[in-house]
């Protein structure tokens, strides 16, 4: 379908009538409805992004004072990181939000790096073995991700936890419990 040749295809013309982009019944419901999910859609032309072509919805969480920080609200950058930063809340562990960090890659590309949650003490997260100073939440995970996750521990000798929405899940049924020393 679309364009043979850098032509347009006669079963794309017969069917569609014409070159041009129209929106989908569908998007033009949704805007005239208003309606907003949690994971809203996004006109992305890259290939293989790893979302589906979606983005996460800001969410805001309350409760930050009781684990030593200024602000008690602070806004997420998606819903899992809004249901991440409760569970540590309610395990009362100490964290600061949305750290940045300039980095260097293997192939020695430099990026800036913002870790979702940097803690003040090393964390066990339940089975897993090894003792993280900071957490990434991730929707779906990519190379990407894991390149820099690699590139901050390489850097900054920061051990990095990637947690995925099974694991949010798994420590919202069973809870996410202080390890002991």
């Amino acid at each position: 379908m679309g364009k043979v040749g850098g032509r347009m295809s006669q079963h794309h013309k017969k069917k569609y009538g014409s070159s041009e982009w129209k929106p989908r019944a569908r998007d033009t419901i949704r805007k005239k409805e208003g309606r907003d999910t949690t994971l809203a859609p996004s006109r992305s032309s890259k290939r293989g992004d790893p979302y589906g072509g979606r983005q996460g919805v800001p969410t805001p969480v309350s409760g930050h004072q009781s684990i030593g920080l200024s602000e008690d609200v602070f806004e997420y950058s998606s819903y899992l990181e809004a249901r991440f930063a409760k569970l540590l809340i309610e395990a009362g562990i100490r964290f600061k939000p949305h750290q940045r960090f300039d980095v260097v890659d293997r192939s020695g590309e430099k990026f800036t790096y913002a870790v979702d949650f940097l803690f003040e003490q090393p964390q066990k997260f339940g089975f897993w073995d090894g003792w993280y100073l900071a957490v990434e939440v991730k929707g779906c995970l990519s190379y990407k991700d894991l390149r820099r996750k690699d590139a901050l521990e390489y850097c900054r000798e920061l051990p990095t936890f990637i947690v995925t929405e099974p694991f949010i899940k798994l420590y919202e049924e069973e809870g996410l419990k202080k390890p002991r020393e």
